[in-house]
Formats: structure tokens, C-alpha cells, sequence
């Protein structure tokens, strides 16, 4: 009689199951927060381009721009405590077989068609809950997360 009675067995299973669900729960908050922390990255330095957009960038052909400090401290305070930024100014020269970086003061070649560019690049580490040390891992079990954007400006 014993043999057949199932009174019980509910508990037991849900004993069984319930570390598992619970772990693979925390894996998912895990994640969540280190695509959420990738996302906030890329969001500033879009949202930084689109303010250089808009105040009309203006930039002295014969030297670097001054104001990439500026765009840089702006990313910064937009992506959060521990964010580096970077901000950049180039040109672009472009044939109709290639398309090349130069220096800001660059020129370029004969026939070639120019163009002004400033990015913004943000670069930042993720500290996930629990350091399993997967793919792309740091040494230390951090991820190293980045965000870039770009302007033409001419």
C-alpha cells in the first residue's frame, strides 16, 4: 500500500527542480544587466553625437578641434561613474574603389571626395553577480562593454 501512494511526491519534485530554476533565473537577471549596461553605453554616445548635431559642430580646418574634451566630458557624464570616452575627428577620403581615414588636417588625394567626421567611442567594465569566466571574459571576471557612434559634419 505504501508502494502505491503519490501524496508527496509534488514537494518532492518541486524540491528537486527549484535550485535549478532559481539559477537559471539569477543567470538571466545576470545577462539582462550586462546587455542593459552595453545598451546605456551606445545610447550616450548617440545621444552625445546627435547634441553635436544639433549645436552645429564647428571645427578649424588647420587644427585639431579643441572642443573634443567637451564632447568627451558629455559622453562621460552620460554613460555613468567608470566610463571612458574617446572623441575623435577625422576626415574621410572616398574614390569610387576606397574609402580612407586621414588626420583631421589631412588632405586628400586628387579626385578624391572629402568628408568631416566626429565619433564617440565609450568604453567601460561590467562586473556580472556571479564571475563564471565566460567567452570574452577579463582576467579578473569583469566584461569589457563599448558604445560608438558618428557624425558627418561636412
Amino acid at each position: 500500500m505504501i508502494a502505491h501512494d503519490q501524496r508527496g511526491t509534488s514537494v518532492i519534485e518541486m524540491g528537486l527542480a527549484l535550485p535549478l530554476l532559481g539559477f537559471m533565473l539569477v543567470g538571466m537577471v545576470d545577462l539582462s544587466s550586462g546587455f542593459a549596461a552595453k545598451l546605456k553605453l551606445e545610447q550616450a554616445a548617440q545621444s552625445t553625437v546627435e547634441d553635436v548635431q544639433q549645436r552645429g559642430y564647428t571645427h578649424n580646418t588647420t587644427t585639431t578641434p579643441t572642443s573634443l574634451d567637451a564632447i568627451e566630458n558629455e559622453a562621460e557624464a552620460r554613460a555613468g561613474t567608470g566610463a571612458v570616452a574617446t572623441a575623435t575627428a577625422y576626415r574621410e577620403c572616398s574614390t569610387s574603389t576606397a574609402r580612407t581615414k586621414v588626420a583631421w588636417t589631412g588632405s586628400c588625394a586628387s579626385g578624391a571626395s572629402s568628408a568631416l567626421y566626429v565619433s564617440v567611442s565609450l568604453a567601460k567594465t561590467f562586473t556580472p553577480m556571479f564571475s563564471l569566466r565566460l567567452a570574452g571574459a577579463n582576467a579578473n571576471g569583469t566584461y569589457s562593454l563599448t558604445g560608438a557612434a558618428a557624425l558627418r559634419i561636412q
